[in-house]
């Protein structure tokens, strides 16, 4: 009586969460977004590029909704710099192109007046090195090459496959299993249960990945357990940090969903938090690996 109890429950809980968009979503837009990220080179520039774009206008959304109005075009230019700055040629150093960057961001503001100021610089700098900053790792993984053909490329397919298997796994055993809430006045949903199947996801995804990996695959790069493993790790548990990071900012402005733009999944900050937090450190993570 009771296991027709919880299975009635959980189907009520799957209408509600509408399944059938979040799937129609994923294999409609996950093949081009995978291929994308494979392809490497202006193509994963432009990706990364759309997921700044999107996200940074859901990002002065929530400012928005507090009181605060960002200077969208400038805050949007100034975070494709990061990856555009290679990709031109232009090659300005770091500390160079962070200079520039700071600068502009104070002097544009003598030109909106007093009121909120302070708001406005630390938002746009926080808009800018959260989401311009964080997602062009996603092109600095694509970029890396040991010499083997699309090898980047390879690992970023690896790596998206792998955080979408942690938030799958931390989703569904949520709603199966999940009572001990680990976050309530931030992310009332989360719960240790749903944790823990993300971590699990994560680790059984990439040891399936590594299986199906040869020196021929064309899409999955060759590297040993442990490497796979330890992708699998970083976003296990990296990626359900920066999904609650994300939303404590939803929380605070007082925003259910970043926006509506994907359908049965929110905004693109709603879909890719948890890509954003791990980028940097799976990008040094491959870089250790390498040296």
């Amino acid at each position: 009586m009771a296991q027709s109890a919880n299975r009635a429950t959980l189907s009520s809980k799957l209408r509600s969460t509408k399944i059938g968009k979040r799937v129609g979503v994923a294999f409609s837009l996950g093949p081009l977004l995978l291929y994308l990220s494979w392809l490497g080179g202006i193509w994963l520039l432009i990706l990364v590029d759309l997921i700044i774009l999107f996200g940074l206008l859901e990002f002065c959304r929530m400012w928005k909704a507090k009181g605060t109005e960002l200077n969208r075009p400038l805050v949007i230019i100034l975070s494709f710099s990061f990856g555009w700055n290679g990709f031109s040629g232009l090659n300005l150093s770091l500390p160079l192109l962070l200079t520039v960057l700071l600068l502009t961001i104070l002097g544009s503001e003598l030109f909106r007046g007093v009121e909120g100021a302070l708001y406005r610089i630390s938002a746009s700098l926080l808009g800018i090195f959260y989401i311009g900053w964080l997602a062009t790792y996603l092109v600095w993984i694509g970029n890396l090459n040991p010499g083997i053909p699309h090898w980047g490329g390879k690992v970023l397919l690896l790596i998206f496959l792998v955080i979408w298997s942690v938030d799958t796994g931390a989703y569904f055993s949520g709603l199966a299993w999940g009572s001990h809430k680990i976050t309530p006045q931030i992310s009332p949903h989360k719960t240790l249960e749903g944790a823990i199947g993300g971590v699990l996801a994560g680790a059984l995804s990439s040891l399936l990945l590594w299986s199906l990996s040869s020196p021929l695959h064309p899409f999955l790069p060759t590297l040993p357990l442990g490497v796979y493993l330890g992708i699998g790790g970083i976003a296990g548990i990296g990626g359900q940090v920066g999904d609650v990071i994300e939303s404590l900012m939803k929380r605070d402005s007082k925003i259910k969903d970043a926006s509506a733009l994907i359908p049965g999944h929110g905004g693109v900050l709603d879909r890719f938090d948890s890509l954003l937090f791990i980028a940097p450190l799976e990008y040094y993570y491959l870089k250790f690996i390498l040296s």
